[in-house]
Parts: C-alpha cells; sequence; structure tokens
C-alpha cells in the first residue's frame, strides 16, 4: 500500500509538469499572435512539445523528426505540416507585436531579415518555456 503512494507521488509532479508545459506553450504561440483557428498552430504547439521533451533538443531535425511526426499524428504529410506551420508564422509575424517579437527572437526580429524560419520559431518558443520552468 505505502509502494503504490509512493509511486503516485512520483508519477503526478511528471504530470503536472506536462501540463504546464502545454499550457506555457500556448501562452507563448499566443503572445506571438499565432491564430488559435489556422491548422498550423496546432502542428507548432506539437512541434514546440516535441522539441522540448527530447534529451537533446538541438538535435532535433525538423525535416526528418519533427515533420513526419505531425504528419502521422494529424494523418497528413511532412510538406503539408510544414507550409501550415510556414502560413501560421507568417501571419503571425505581419499581425504580432514588434515588441513582443523582438522579447522572443532579440535583434533578429529586426524587420530587414524577415520572417523565422519554422525552426527557429519553433526552438525559440522551446527556449521560452524552458526559462518560464515548463
Amino acid at each position: 500500500m505505502i509502494r503504490m503512494q509512493q509511486q503516485a507521488i512520483q508519477t503526478e509532479p511528471a504530470f503536472w509538469k506536462d501540463a504546464l508545459t502545454k499550457r506555457l506553450i500556448e501562452s507563448c504561440l499566443a503572445a506571438l499572435s499565432v491564430r488559435r483557428h489556422l491548422l498550423g498552430a496546432r502542428y507548432l504547439k506539437m512541434a514546440a512539445l516535441r522539441v522540448h521533451r527530447a534529451p537533446n533538443p538541438y538535435a532535433v531535425s525538423m525535416m526528418r523528426d519533427v515533420y513526419p511526426a505531425i504528419g502521422d499524428a494529424y494523418d497528413t504529410n511532412a510538406v503539408m505540416a510544414s507550409r501550415a506551420m510556414r502560413h501560421a508564422i507568417e501571419r503571425a509575424w505581419k499581425d504580432g507585436d514588434r515588441a513582443v517579437q523582438r522579447s522572443y527572437f532579440g535583434y533578429s526580429a529586426a524587420d530587414k531579415r524577415g520572417v523565422p524560419t519554422n525552426a527557429e520559431f519553433v526552438y525559440a518558443v522551446r527556449e521560452r518555456v524552458r526559462l518560464l520552468g515548463g
């Protein structure tokens, strides 16, 4: 009986941490003005969560790991997943607040540089979630 209670206590923080991480990712995407009704927003959320959960996040390849996983999960292909994410990022970049974008991307958010790539966007969200304790 005591052993079962100890196991429950040990597994509970992982569940809460995962829920917190999902909420932080959603709030970061909302702060960056990613519209929730776009399909790419769901893909970005899944991509950020997948990269965040990886043991070595910077070894995760978008083309090899993330896009095919999103395609399998949502019954589409990797190219369409990439394009939907790109569309959501372009809309967010166009409509979003420049000060918030600068806080996430630093000086790379300058107008001359243009819209960040899918990988830059996902890793910026992942980094913000990590800093917030998710």
